[in-house]
């Protein structure tokens, strides 16, 4: 074995005999240049094919709980209305002269609907320290009720719609007041702005009808005391609520109209920070198609593409498309589809929807 050992080429010798080189380390692995490119263009590709995917699942939960917002505005309203026997008024002020010496300030002031179910949407706090009705909206600005006026700029998650981005109090609708020598509301031509203050945001507005008359054909206007009785046309016909988005549209307030004026010099002149029009097309803002129409921010909106959610009077909630037939025809008798949702009494046949 000793011998073996002498006259065998050992492996070492055998390789310097050869011309090997012997590897004094394992070898090295890694990506070439041409590799780590194929793999970042692979990664690319699945992302950009998966986050359409993940877009589109976020809106579609943002929607439904923008539903869900409206569904739990819809049942305090329904609550309200089972207490009171008929629906909030769409805000309870008045466009005739305003005088802070009233004697009855309640009757001429300016809370928007959504204050008065605070209690049923529990926010029973909020509620104790506003107490709608008791002073006109404008005092609460006029003597800088500082309590009140901190909670009239809160935002309250009920009242926004998850996919409506903006800021928390809505300075695109702020509130207004014109007091002429007798404390009186006045045109915006006559005198300028004295004050204004901005009011929390929101994203839903009530249903007031198609046409400029008063009172409307639709739930929620001025003063009014609209019951489950007077709508004839169906509560599962008829619109209640609806959205409005910010971006390009202004967006709504909870707590009361932005401005009054005698005469009102556009269509936004506040009243359509707490109510909405069915006049113009849904996300357009347009009375007809047509690209000369001018964008007016007092009809229904929202950031879900193709179409908005409605709360119907019977509590449902339905997304109702753009596409919608939409015919702001001065007769009644040919109005398209969604003008027929916004009137509650017009006994018109609407079908499916």
């Amino acid at each position: 074995m000793q011998g073996c050992r002498n006259r065998c080429p050992s492996f070492q010798q055998l390789v310097v005999e050869k011309g090997f080189v012997m590897a004094n380390s394992r070898p090295r692995r890694g990506f070439t240049l041409v590799e780590l490119l194929v793999v970042i263009a692979i990664i690319a590709l699945l992302v950009s094919l998966l986050l359409p995917a993940v877009q589109q699942a976020r809106e579609a939960a943002r929607r439904t709980a923008c539903q869900n917002n409206l569904k739990q505005i819809g049942l305090a309203l329904h609550n309200y209305h089972d207490a009171f026997k008929v629906f909030p008024p769409g805000y309870t002020t008045s466009v005739q002269a305003w005088n802070r010496e009233s004697t009855n300030l309640a009757n001429h002031s300016a809370w928007g609907w959504a204050t008065m179910i605070l209690n049923q949407l529990e926010q029973g706090p909020a509620a104790d320290q506003l107490q709608p009705g008791s002073e006109p909206l404008t005092m609460v600005i006029v003597n800088m009720e500082g309590n009140k006026m901190q909670e009239l700029q809160r935002q309250i998650p009920v009242f926004i719609c998850p996919s409506d981005t903006g800021p928390v109090t809505n300075d695109l609708r702020p509130l207004i007041f014109y007091p002429n020598g007798d404390n009186q509301w006045v045109n915006p031509v006559d005198k300028p702005p004295v004050n204004g203050f901005t009011l929390g945001r929101a994203s839903y507005v009530g249903a007031q009808g198609v046409t400029m008359k008063h009172p409307s054909e639709g739930i929620f206007d001025r003063d009014t005391s609209i019951s489950i009785a007077d709508i004839i046309d169906g509560t599962s016909n008829t619109f209640l609520a609806t959205e409005r988005r910010y971006i390009g549209f202004g967006g709504a307030a909870w707590g009361g109209v932005s401005r009054l004026t005698e005469q009102p010099v556009v269509p936004d002149d506040g009243t359509y920070n707490v109510v909405a029009s069915f006049t113009p097309r849904i996300n357009s803002g347009q009375i007809d198609p047509t690209p000369s129409a001018p964008i007016v921010p007092y009809g229904a909106s929202s950031m879900h593409p193709g179409g908005a959610n409605f709360l119907m009077c019977d509590g449902s909630v339905r997304f109702i498309t753009e596409n919608i037939q939409s015919v702001p025809n001065a007769s009644p008798m040919y109005w398209g589809v969604y003008q027929k949702l916004g009137s509650r009494n017009e006994r018109l046949s609407v079908g499916n929807f």
